[in-house]
């Protein structure tokens, strides 16, 4: 599909009653690419009629945004009571 970086399924654990398989995430470099990505015919046509089988009859929609937080190099993090510098 055209503009999708990545594409993980999340399988639910057997021991639950759970009345779907899983969830899908769809990974995308930015809303305009994950846009362009969801309205794609390859995704429409093809891709998206089998996904009820795996997600269930009711599938939410939800748009997230990696933010990576990176620590200053004077940060330390504390493991069992001992200082340790990152």
């Amino acid at each position: 599909m055209p503009e999708l970086d990545r594409y993980i399924q999340c399988y639910v654990s057997l021991e639950t009653s759970a009345s779907y398989g899983g969830m899908g995430e769809l990974w995308c470099k930015d809303v305009a690419a994950f846009e362009r990505c969801w309205s794609s015919p390859e995704l429409v046509e093809e891709q998206l009629p089998g996904t009820l089988n795996f997600v269930g009859p009711d599938p939410i929609d939800m748009i997230a945004e990696e933010i990576r937080v990176l620590w200053p190099s004077t940060a330390t993090l504390c493991l069992l009571g001992q200082p340790h510098r990152l």
